[in-house]
């Protein structure tokens, strides 16, 4: 009986040494019972401190994978962090601070702007020089951000608006940037710009219509100011979205006989480019009233700016 009781749900240890043992005739020797007992006891305190040691061991590795994920960057934090690293650069562009754009940038910086290359950050400046006593205001629009360890590309749309003295220019576009992750720190590396409302490219080959409003005059109750808004603003806009073959670019006389005038250059990527558009006798062709109908609405409006007899154009050819 005693026996059964020290084997029934024993462990593997301690019912391999009671097969060892069972052909020992214990029921005549109470000193064999004795030693078997003590060996199934510490056989049994063994396989507790196994357990226990194998218990203690799991509870560091979960320890050290709830740490190991604690510890891993957040997605949408690290996104975050890239996007304030190009606005905090941006807010010290609007301000000509170097020293403070030098902050958001790696050692190595690069960037493209339109057609031109910039190596360091140095040569990035120098141009930027060339702008200093104007006001700069820039709007950004994220489009996309993404993180990828320790390298960022970042999307956006970009407005930017410069005034200096009688000088106004605004330029729109799209930025992609590329950062990188320095000392827990992110940081621009390089960025390349494309404009999307760039002034044309006079080659030769371009055509322009210069078309003078000679005897353009204001409805009553409306200001010189109002008028060049609406120009600017509405009109210039609305006929620079029709092609990318033909842009309208607005001019004031400063001198001379017509001081203070407002013209229109209308330039074409080639004289075909004005030929779609236009016959030899200056009248619209199909393609043409096609394309302009689209400015019926912005042409309706002026009626309520301008009092006009037509215009004197005279279309020149870049040689």
């Amino acid at each position: 009986m005693e026996t059964s009781v020290l084997y029934a749900g024993r462990f593997p240890e301690q019912i391999y040494l009671w097969q060892i043992l069972r052909n020992q005739d214990l029921s005549q020797s109470k000193i064999w019972h004795n030693l078997l007992t003590f060996i199934v006891l510490f056989c049994n305190f063994i396989h507790n401190q196994k357990k226990l040691i194998m218990k203690n061991y799991l509870v560091m590795v979960a320890l050290l994978l709830m740490s190991f994920g604690c510890t891993q960057p957040d997605p949408k934090t690290e996104q975050a962090n890239a996007e304030a690293a190009i606005k905090g650069f941006y807010a010290a562009f609007e301000k000509f601070d170097y020293a403070a754009m030098r902050t958001f940038c790696t050692s190595d910086f690069q960037a493209i702007e339109g057609e031109n290359f910039f190596s360091n950050l140095n040569d990035y400046f120098a141009m930027l020089k060339s702008f200093e006593g104007s006001t700069l205001q820039v709007k950004m629009d994220i489009i996309n951000a993404d993180v990828v360890k320790d390298l960022a590309a970042v999307l956006f749309k970009f407005d930017v608006n410069m005034k200096k003295d009688k000088m106004e220019m605004n330029m729109k576009g799209y930025e992609s940037h590329t950062l990188k992750k320095v000392n827990g720190k992110w940081l621009v590396s390089f960025y390349q710009c494309t404009y999307t409302n760039a002034p044309p490219r006079l080659e030769k080959g371009s055509l322009l219509g210069l078309h003078f409003y000679k005897d353009l005059g204001l409805k009553p109750g409306v200001t010189e100011a109002q008028a060049e808004d609406f120009i600017m603003n509405k009109y210039i806009p609305a006929y620079n979205a029709l092609s990318e073959d033909t842009k309208a670019i607005p001019i004031k006389s400063l001198r001379g006989e017509n001081k203070d005038k407002l013209a229109i250059l209308f330039y074409f990527t080639s004289e075909d480019a004005r030929n779609k558009y236009y016959d030899q006798n200056g009248n619209q062709t199909a393609k043409g009233q096609e394309m302009f109908k689209k400015l019926d609405g912005v042409n309706a409006e002026s009626a309520n700016f301008f009092i006009s007899k037509g215009d004197v154009y005279n279309d020149w050819l870049v040689k």
